[in-house]
């Protein structure tokens, strides 16, 4: 499970694959 910020999206791939929340 990657660590995921306050938001909701992840730190480690949010450049590769962004959850839901991690930039919108």
């Amino acid at each position: 499970v990657p660590a995921r910020s306050e938001n909701g999206g992840t730190y480690t791939n949010r450049v590769t694959a962004p959850d839901a929340g991690s930039e919108r």
